[in-house]
């Protein structure tokens, strides 16, 4: 494999569909049990529990911001009867999310576009009931730049869910967390910054959960499922790429299992004008 072909490796290519399906169809039902199309740290019963959360009803509309290859919005969509429009910055992703939303004659319900989520968005104020974005946050710096474009466009009483799984919490080696951060933009906060965040951005914060342990259990998986088709995925990825990504995956395991690196969730609303 050519060094262009594996620069085009990232962490995000095998939801994509990029290289030998069937080895990363493997991986992905290994490392989350029910595959969906999701790439960080979130499962089937995690998603579960966000539509629950969000608690949204048929003609309702969610922005999903970092859709990726879209399996999870259209399974958050088919599940509630909800219209979603998902967005990220990734072409490949979207253009995987488009052909699914085609597949699956979800079309009419579902809308995938590419779109900055750290820049101005391109929706009217209020136009959505909720905005939803998992495992994105982190690539975004200017936190409460972000968080306020965001709640710019949820309606008065609609609520924001996010995650953030890189808030540093205790000592960590500028090595560890190269390694951790070797996909893109990584932006590592401290405590509170999120909670800042929302409150700046004029949400009120309703529910902060930490779900560290899952996101150390789904790269632990992550990585002994690669691990044991190495030979494959090497000839597949390149030597690099793989050992890129299988460094990534193992300081992901250890920062989180050790708690050093943690994974939040938050739920805030937009109070009533």
């Amino acid at each position: 494999m050519t060094s262009n072909a594996q620069d085009k490796v990232d962490l995000y290519a095998p939801t994509y569909g990029q290289f030998h399906e069937s080895l990363h169809t493997q991986v992905r039902r290994e490392t989350w049990g029910e595959e969906f199309g999701q790439s960080g740290w979130t499962t089937a019963a995690e998603q579960d529990r966000f539509i629950a959360l969000l608690d949204l009803n048929a003609g309702q509309k969610l922005l999903d911001i970092g859709c990726g290859s879209g399996g999870p919005a259209i399974r958050f969509a088919a599940r509630t009867g909800i219209s979603i429009h998902g967005v990220d910055v990734h072409h490949d992703g979207i253009a995987a999310a488009r052909r699914q939303a085609e597949e699956r004659q979800m079309t009419d319900r579902v809308q995938f576009d590419v779109c900055d989520a750290r820049e101005k968005l391109p929706f009217d104020d209020g136009a959505f009931d909720a905005v939803m974005s998992i495992d994105a946050i982190s690539h975004m710096p200017r936190r409460g730049q972000v968080l306020t474009q965001w709640a710019r466009v949820i309606k008065s009483g609609g609520k924001l869910l996010f995650t953030n799984a890189s808030v540093l919490t205790d000592e960590a080696t500028h090595e560890e967390l190269a390694l951790r951060g070797g996909f893109g933009t990584q932006v590592y906060t401290a405590p509170g910054i999120d909670e800042a965040g929302i409150a700046a951005a004029g949400l009120k914060l309703l529910t902060k959960e930490d779900t560290t342990e899952q996101a150390a259990l789904i790269a632990q998986r992550w990585h002994a499922s690669r691990s044991a088709r190495e030979t494959g995925l090497r000839a597949a990825e390149g030597d690099a790429a793989f050992e890129r990504l299988q460094g990534f995956l193992a300081a992901a395991s250890r920062l989180a299992g050790e708690r050093r690196l943690r994974r939040y969730m938050y739920l805030a609303e937009r109070p009533n004008s």
